[in-house]
């Protein structure tokens, strides 16, 4: 008895360690991608594999999340200086979409990874088009 709860605990440990590997790997894409450097930006196609790979709907939350936020870290500053140098306002403000963006992805994620083939694209295409994406 003891012993499955430990194997339980380790398999829930391992799971939690490559669900935050993949989420960071997301924010390193993101802020990457859309860097300084045009040629960057293909690597943004790294991101629907990544995700792809989460095994948890919060995984794929913080995974979604991260990569956006990395994305659009100048939409902080930028909005700030649009709102009379209110930085605080801009920073409200790329969280709050960059929350709308993951929760998009959240709610399509699946379980059944034959269905996230799918679900992916969708979200992506949902994120193109107001009032979820720009």
């Amino acid at each position: 008895m003891e012993t499955t709860v430990h194997t339980n605990s380790t398999s829930s440990a391992m799971q939690i360690s490559s669900e935050m590997t993949l989420a960071t790997l997301s924010l390193a894409v993101g802020a990457i991608s859309f860097g300084e450097q045009w040629w960057t930006l293909g690597l943004s196609i790294v991101f629907p594999i990544i995700l792809y790979r989460s095994e948890s709907r919060i995984g794929a939350f913080f995974v979604s999340l991260l990569y956006h936020l990395g994305a659009s870290k100048a939409l902080a500053i930028a909005a700030g200086g649009f709102f009379d140098e209110n930085v605080f306002l801009g920073i409200i403000i790329w969280i709050v979409g960059n929350l709308v963006c993951a929760g998009v992805y959240t709610c399509l994620w699946s379980s059944r990874r034959q269905l996230r083939i799918i679900t992916i694209p969708i979200a992506m295409i949902l994120l193109s088009v107001p009032p979820f994406g720009v």
